[in-house]
């Protein structure tokens, strides 16, 4: 069960908020009969009336469930785990819930003495309802701080009081707009992955990886005509709808080839060259209608509002493909060095600088394994590396020219299109160098232990969109 983390405020009840007022009136010089005629009238209280905002928004308890399901399975070919749970949470809102349901699979299965096959496929759905939050005075916590215990929630024939004195709107009645409105969001999740290692010879391996992350959210808004956020008729809403699903997909599949040398008792290298490549997609419809029928709270999708308040829309896509190699060496238990290089293509850079080139070495050195240091060190290493990291940024299509659309007085209002950045065709890799010496120590048993670093980190190529342009580009 949950309850508010934080609570500190105590409400004043109906007749502590008609004192507290009157007294305030006769500080002013108010005559006492006067000034609590005044009040009543003021507030339109009819004596009786005592409303608890806080209690007529929120649980007064808030569950929490949760349900798993767990099943492992194998024998020496095949070796399975499957699981599916399900979560249920409300909120201290009374219309805030969350719901959660989940299932995953692996499996791991030994072909023969030189292939394994290993899959991984997670999905998830969760939906959440809520209302408005922030400064919005449909926030219900924001909206029973400024409504008076004097409102009723529902005028003597039944129907919502949106007659109220209050300073978020005469219409703002929080329980009215908790049980009408609607905010509803559903998040879809899959992750599957899929991977084959085959031992094509002795100490020669291949394996390829693949695998998808898929996202959806899925988002509604409905607010009613009639009152609260959506009666607002000086901007032209007569209730307000929105819907907007975005989805992001990546793709991401790697091929190698790795060999491991072991040269006598002490030397053991290991080599590794493949193919990284990773294709993303997204998309993003939005859209928003006004113009909905008083009182037909149910009929609240977009389409059934008679005007189109918005819409706007993206989808773009981006394609990297990365070509790697890796060798390390070691020597006994005294030293180890790496090497790595790869070169990085993307989609969206110039044609001239698509590519980037970036090396990685390093070493280190096991000092306690020398002479007789290793009476005083548990643990006595020397590390240093360098490497270099490639930026893609979030910059797509800035390599080119693109073309927004604009409305200027002499052409009556009507829309044409401009051009909204020149682009920049040499744009191209921000490249980080990152340099690293260190070392490290340990004592008794390697109980107490320490480590001391120089650290470096050199960005060239900086992708910014912070710059101003030249100004004979006309986009300064």
């Amino acid at each position: 069960l949950g309850s508010p983390a934080y609570e500190k405020f105590d409400f004043l009840n109906a007749a502590q908020q008609v004192d507290v007022l009157t007294k305030g009136y006769i500080a002013k010089g108010t005559p006492a009969d006067i000034a609590a005629s005044n009040v009543k009238g003021l507030l339109d209280w009819d004596g009786t009336t005592d409303t608890d905002w806080e209690k007529a928004t929120r649980r007064s308890v808030a569950g929490i469930s949760k349900y798993n399901l767990n099943y492992t399975f194998g024998n020496e070919k095949i070796k399975g785990y499957a699981s599916v749970g399900n979560t249920e949470q409300e909120g201290i809102i009374r219309d805030a819930l969350y719901r959660r349901i989940n299932a995953l699979v692996k499996l791991n299965a030994k072909v023969n003495d030189r292939i394994n096959l290993t899959f991984s496929n997670m999905i998830s759905r969760a939906t959440q309802w809520g209302p408005l939050d922030y400064g919005y005075f449909a926030n219900p916590i924001l909206s029973a701080r400024f409504t008076p215990p004097t409102n009723p929630v529902y005028n003597p024939d039944g129907t919502y009081n949106l007659e109220m004195f209050t300073s978020t709107g005469t219409n703002f009645n929080p329980v009215a707009i908790q049980n009408v409105n609607l905010r509803k969001s559903v998040f879809t999740k899959i992750l599957s992955s899929a991977a084959i290692e085959y031992n094509v010879a002795k100490n020669l391996r291949f394996t390829s990886n693949l695998g998808i992350d898929y996202n959806n959210y899925d988002e509604i808004e409905y607010r009613n005509p009639d009152f609260g956020d959506g009666n607002n008729f000086s901007a032209g809403i007569t209730g307000l709808a929105i819907q907007s699903n975005y989805t992001y997909t990546t793709l991401n599949w790697a091929n190698f080839l790795h060999y491991d040398l072991k040269l006598g008792q002490d030397h053991n290298f290991s080599f590794s060259a493949g193919t990284e490549a990773t294709v993303k997609w997204s998309k993003y419809p939005y859209q928003a209608s006004t113009g909905f029928a008083s009182g037909h709270y149910d009929q609240n999708n977009v389409s059934w509002g008679t005007t189109p308040f918005t819409t706007q829309s993206y989808d773009t896509s981006s394609h990297l493909i990365g070509y790697i190699g890796r060798m390390s060496y070691g020597y006994k238990d005294y030293f180890n060095v790496m090497g790595s290089f790869r070169r990085d293509g993307y989609s969206h850079f110039g044609n001239d600088s698509k590519y980037g080139n970036f090396f990685a070495y390093g070493a280190n050195i096991n000092l306690h394994n020398f002479g007789n240091l290793g009476d005083t060190f548990d643990n006595l290493q020397l590390r240093a590396s360098y490497g270099e990291v490639g930026n893609i940024g979030n910059i797509d299509y800035q390599y080119k020219p693109t073309l927004t659309r604009a409305s200027y007085i002499a052409q009556d209002g009507e829309f044409g299109f401009v051009i909204g950045s020149p682009g920049n065709p040499s744009l191209g890799w921000e490249k980080s160098a990152k340099t690293n010496i260190g070392i490290d120590i340990g004592f008794l048993d390697r109980r107490l232990n320490a480590s001391f670093d120089v650290y470096r980190n050199k960005i060239t190529e900086q992708l910014t969109d912070q710059l101003p342009n030249v100004p004979s580009t006309g986009f300064a």
